[in-house]
């Protein structure tokens, strides 16, 4: 499905959007953009003169097949930087580890519990009463309580606490990596039970997480992307980040260059890429994969800066931008092709 997303100088900005979405591109300030105004939107911003001043004092939407999507359409989860993920641990109110302790606390017995504080307390008070009120004239000053609720028991009275190997540590030395799979663990459990949608937005996780790790993590998110279909997560890729090139992901990568394109489905771009390829020697398909894997990022775009590429994916690069009838940077195509015809592929 298309989200059409305002913008202040177009009408709209369209990426596709399913339950794993992947954004990839070199135009960083589009991409901020699109992170940001997701943010904005589902996150509850409140619009100051200033924001609408860019929209003609309009409030941004967001659409979905003509249907305006609700602000409150999504619980919005952000992890942008370690940081966040360190704070989605803590028990303040909207993290994955809040509403994971709510869900549990709403599903255990405790009201008994609870009642049986609330008594303790209410007898403290009078105790503390007969000595500490004063009456002056016809006023009279003393203490009350404040009960116990589920929502104080987690922010005031429940404290984290990590053990590695039977000791017990500070989270902030715990790794990213593991960090990130205790969310997922209680993220899981959160949608196997709650009727709400979950937005997941992640961005550059590269620079924060090992690659291998980074890897089982993305499994991980795609199969619950995959399980649960309350769970959408959109993630932003580093440029020359790691793009997952699964079947039934492709058409959801989204190119943010010079303008936005998602990718066709996988048999078909190959299909294209066959045809168009200037050698009769073509690669196989897993070598075009492997191939549009490192190149995708660059596509759509004038400059690529300073990466280099091998002659086999400056060809790819080539064909592929000529498939979507974009002409995008000078490159000596002689001589890739020429290179080429020396040796196959498999050399």
């Amino acid at each position: 499905m298309k989200w059409k997303i305002s913008h202040p100088y177009n009408d709209f900005v369209e990426i596709e959007v399913e339950q794993y979405t992947q954004i990839v591109g070199l135009n960083q300030e589009l991409k901020y953009y699109i992170w940001l105004l997701l943010n904005w939107y589902f996150g509850g911003k409140k619009y100051t003169e200033n924001d609408l001043s860019l929209f003609d004092f309009e409030e941004p939407v967001i659409q979905s097949e003509e249907k305006i999507l609700n602000r409150k359409e999504f619980k919005l989860i952000t992890i942008e930087r370690a940081e966040d993920l360190h704070e989605q641990l803590s028990f303040k109110k909207g993290t994955i580890a809040y509403e994971y302790l709510l869900q549990i606390l709403n599903r255990v017995e405790l009201s008994s519990h609870i009642e049986k504080l609330n008594d303790t307390l209410e007898q403290l008070s009078i105790e503390i009463n007969k000595t500490a009120q004063v009456e002056v004239k016809d006023v009279l000053y003393k203490v009350d309580i404040v009960d116990f609720v589920k929502e104080t028991v987690i922010k005031n009275h429940l404290i984290q606490l990590v053990e590695c190997e039977g000791v017990v540590v500070s989270n902030e030395l715990i790794d990213n990596e593991r960090k990130f799979l205790i969310l997922l663990a209680m993220l899981e459990r959160i949608l196997e039970e709650s009727p709400d949608k979950y937005l997941l937005l992640i961005k550059n996780a590269e620079e924060y997480i090992l690659k291998r790790n980074y890897q089982q993590i993305v499994e991980r998110i795609i199969r619950d992307s995959d399980v649960y279909g309350n769970l959408f997560v959109l993630n932003f890729i580093t440029i020359g980040g790691s793009i997952t090139l699964l079947p039934h992901l492709v058409e959801c990568i989204n190119i943010i260059g010079d303008h936005i394109e998602s990718l066709p489905e996988l048999d078909f771009i190959y299909s294209r890429y066959r045809k168009h390829y200037p050698l009769s020697d073509v690669p196989s398909e897993e070598q075009f994969r492997e191939s549009l894997s490192k190149i995708c990022s660059f596509l759509l775009a004038k400059e690529i800066g300073e990466f280099s590429f091998s002659v086999e994916d400056k060809v790819t690069l080539k064909v592929l931008n000529q498939l979507f009838s974009y002409e995008p940077i000078e490159m000596n195509v002689e001589s890739p092709i020429r290179l080429l015809s020396e040796y196959t592929l498999d050399d």
